[in-house]
């Protein structure tokens, strides 16, 4: 599996957390990434300063409402007061950040981006930064091109399991009464789901089956036969 050191950035420069907003956005510009790495004196990454940390200078501040005040959390209030008016890096980076080792692989990489919603991860190695690494990265790594289309069709029998398995395992699905048959490589689904979201789910699942040339849709979603009835 490709590792991250192999898609990262290598040539990447960094600011201090003294550095000016304005150094942070110009090294954002002229490297072309939505972040930049904050290090310490002897490259010890402390935080990073992205697009999103900048567009809180960008809304209105609000002073919030007496009833929010009891209930809110003072220390996130004081942290976005920072983001808001702050004049210098360390005022608006994000701190402690998400960061990655350069051997782990690029599936985790496109995990921890995924689930902490971010675009720009710096890679450290013993502590201090070799590289960042993009979602763009993560994204021209990924083969688009469907594998099955040189493999040729699967035996029905492997496809109309593997489509059941994979069914088995998808807690959104609601309920069993979906059904697969095949026929020269052609997934058809049969039975009834609760929303059009669910279709669309089945039958990308079953497109991404290695060896399924086509799928034919015979789902019915149960609101839309109700309302006919």
């Amino acid at each position: 599996m490709t590792k991250v050191e192999k898609i990262m950035r290598r040539d990447v420069v960094c600011v201090g957390a003294d550095d000016a907003i304005a150094t942070a956005w110009r090294l954002m510009v002229d490297q072309g990434v939505s972040g930049v790495p904050v290090v310490d004196a002897k490259g010890g990454v402390i935080g990073i300063v992205t697009e999103a940390d900048l567009m809180a200078r960008l809304v209105p501040r609000r002073m919030p409402r007496w009833w929010e005040l009891v209930f809110a959390d003072r220390e996130a209030l004081a942290r976005d007061y920072c983001k808001t008016i702050g004049t210098i890096v360390a005022d608006v980076m994000t701190s402690p950040p998400i960061s990655i080792e350069p051997d782990a692989s690029v599936a985790a990489a496109a995990a921890l981006m995924g689930d902490h919603d971010i675009n720009v991860m710096p890679v450290v190695a013993a502590g201090l930064l070799v590289g960042v690494v993009t979602r763009t990265a993560l994204i021209n790594e990924v083969a688009w091109e469907s594998d099955t289309s040189q493999a040729g069709a699967a035996a029905e029998d492997q496809l109309v399991r593997e489509m059941h398995e994979h069914m088995e395992d998808e807690p959104w699905l609601s309920g069993r009464a979906v059904h697969a048959r095949a026929d020269h490589g052609v997934l058809e689904l049969q039975g009834l789901v609760d929303s059009q979201a669910e279709r669309a789910a089945l039958l990308a699942m079953a497109r991404a089956i290695p060896g399924c040339i086509g799928v034919e849709d015979h789902l019915l979603v149960r609101g839309e036969v109700l309302r006919r009835s």
